[in-house]
């Protein structure tokens, strides 16, 4: 790990601060960025931010899928145990079906300013309750133990993460091209617009 001096002589990490104060004000809001993010990625990002920023340097900014090379180098940066590589590997699996979710279907909740707000808190609920359910594993470490809770919850997360890698974009890519940009640029009047040429075709075909 980078390390420098801060302004008292102590060790500190040289992308996070230049002084003792620096640190703790930067340590106490990536704290609070962790606990009420509304992503995966950035709620990760948050947890170890120096270990974070070196392994975009040293991997994610240099290879193709590097969502899923970075989380293996920091499973193995964390050492052998079974644990950290099933904790790992649901957190690239996690974060691929976290992204395509947000490509997918956030702009439909960017019309207004309350269908942001109860998007950041499904966002949120759903964060939380994803971060719990992978990193039970880093706690316990051992292989099979871990198998058999994920088996007593059915997979259930895991199942949901693979239908949103595979069934979202499938289901989002068929709504008519110029309604979402309608909705995202706030005019649902003007998104209804665009719709009304294809009701209309349909009702014409069917007279």
């Amino acid at each position: 790990m980078v390390t420098g001096l801060d302004a008292d002589g102590n060790l500190c990490d040289v992308f996070i601060c230049n002084s003792s104060s620096n640190k703790s004000k930067a340590n106490g809001s990536f704290l609070l960025f962790q606990k009420f993010s509304t992503s995966l990625r950035e709620s990760i990002e948050a947890w170890n931010i120096g270990t974070n920023r070196w392994l975009r340097i040293i991997v994610y900014e240099r290879v193709k899928n590097a969502t899923v090379l970075t989380y293996a180098l920091s499973a193995i940066w964390h050492g052998f145990y079974p644990g950290y590589y099933l904790t790992f590997a649901g957190g690239a699996l996690f974060t691929l079906a976290a992204r395509t979710m947000r490509r997918s279907l956030r702009h439909y909740f960017l019309y207004s300013t309350e269908s942001k707000f109860i998007y950041d808190v499904i966002t949120f609920l759903v964060t939380r309750l994803a971060m719990a359910y992978i990193t039970f594993t880093f706690v316990v470490l051992e292989f099979w133990p871990s198998i058999r809770l994920y088996l007593h919850m059915y997979l259930c997360l895991h199942i949901l993460a693979l239908l949103a890698l595979t069934l979202v974009p499938r289901l989002t890519s068929k709504t008519v091209p110029g309604i979402s940009n309608s909705i995202a640029n706030g005019s649902v009047a003007h998104a209804l617009k665009h719709a009304s040429p294809l009701t209309n075709s349909v009702s014409n075909h069917h007279d």
